[in-house]
């Protein structure tokens, strides 16, 4: 009660008894938070007032019939602020269930594909029902292009940071080889997302997987123009097409493909060692296929016994 007093002493020129008769004083909403937190409730005001009629400065008399109006705008400018934090929790939670509903639609798409994705399943999946899917995603056709700008999105980010990093061209390319194959094995549905979409006979989905491919290729067409004007590339074909179905395709078909194929494999396809082996073998073949040095040999690595 003691910090009451004090903001109601902070006060006093708004709750002067010259002020009697005046429709609504000016209070700063600062001042008028502070008191409101303070006293909490009317009650809590109206006791101070008639238990201890606190004087302001020894002169100036607390007037009780203004303080309804004060706490009025208390009331309001505590309101205010209790909404805006509501907002700003209501617009993370929406965010938050945006990027949940993605993150679930990709594991179905890329367990099942997009036809045999329902948004039932997906809403189920992050404890929504259908029309709060919606609320976010009004088809699926919007709900599968959120999926593919998140996942393509993200790895042509990481690639562009990579190239325009410093060092030769070779070295930039390895990173990026680098860059790829780790973004492959930390969101192992991109490879699968792109081996199922491949064979699309839908129109409209052949259209956004084309739009998604369509950035990676152009860092494609930059690096094979760098390499032309530097003289460091000298590419077996001067075609990026064949360069990318070489390179994609061993991706993909290791990350994608090969335990389907393969039951028992020898080996653990995402152990670090083979990931590493995976890296070096797939440089091997960018380096001969584009004509540059400065690789590490895929002679250097010992194979792994796992």
């Amino acid at each position: 009660m003691a910090r009451a007093r004090r903001y109601v002493v902070e006060a006093g020129p708004f709750l002067h008894s010259s002020h009697v008769g005046d429709q609504q004083p000016s209070l700063p909403p600062r001042l008028a938070g502070a008191i409101h937190a303070a006293l909490h409730r009317r009650e809590a005001a109206w006791h101070l007032v008639s238990d201890t009629r606190v004087s302001l400065n020894h002169q100036r008399v607390l007037n009780p019939p203004l303080l309804p109006n004060i706490l009025t705008q208390c009331t309001v400018c505590c309101s205010m602020a209790e909404q805006r934090r509501s907002c700003a929790q209501v617009r993370r939670r929406a965010e938050t269930s945006r990027a949940e509903i993605v993150a679930a639609a990709e594991r179905r798409i890329a367990e099942l594909g997009y036809d045999a994705t329902r948004l039932e399943d997906v809403a189920s999946d992050v404890g929504l029902g259908r029309s709060g899917l919606l609320y976010h995603f009004p088809d699926k056709r919007q709900l599968y292009r959120a999926v593919l700008h998140d996942l393509f999105g993200d790895e042509v980010d990481r690639l562009q940071r990579a190239l325009a990093g410093s060092g030769s061209l070779p070295q930039r390319i390895e990173r990026a080889i680098d860059v790829a194959i780790d973004f492959l094995v930390e969101r192992p549905a991109a490879a699968r997302i792109a081996l199922r979409e491949a064979s699309a006979t839908d129109p409209a989905i052949r259209a956004e997987v084309r739009r998604q491919a369509d950035p990676v290729f152009n860092l494609l067409q930059l690096i094979f123009e760098e390499g032309e004007r530097s003289g460091e590339l000298h590419p077996v074909d001067t075609d990026p097409y064949f360069f990318l179905s070489a390179v994609a395709g061993t991706l993909i078909f290791y990350l994608a493909a090969l335990p389907t194929f393969f039951e028992r494999l020898p080996f653990d396809p995402l152990a670090p060692e083979q990931i590493q082996r995976l890296k070096l073998n797939v440089l091997k073949i960018v380096g001969r296929l584009l004509g540059m040095g400065g690789i590490r040999p895929v002679s250097d690595i010992t194979p792994s016994t796992t």
